[in-house]
């Protein structure tokens, strides 16, 4: 999946080619008002690692990085993308 935040800190995700602006699904009366930075359940962009060694109590000792973005939005939703442009910062 590919997205971005815009220059205002609004989410655009890839759909069918073209980056579109997702709306935010629980301001009543939103009018178009997009999933984004304006909210408190939006996280910082993060990127995502795997452990790939533990120690002696199963704790990850050594991370890598996978190449992907995580991005957390409304509480406990995740998103992953494969490409990611924050235009925001």
């Amino acid at each position: 999946m590919q997205g971005q935040i815009d220059r205002f800190g609004n989410l655009h995700i890839m759909r069918n080619g073209v980056l579109r602006p997702q709306e935010c699904p629980y301001r009543q009366n939103s009018n178009g008002v997009c999933c984004g930075e304006w909210c408190p359940l939006f996280s910082e962009p993060q990127e995502e690692t795997i452990a790939i060694r533990y120690d002696g109590n199963s704790t990850p000792s050594e991370r890598v990085k996978t190449g992907k973005t995580i991005l957390e939005i409304c509480g406990n939703k995740v998103l992953y993308f494969d490409k990611f442009h924050d235009c925001h910062k």
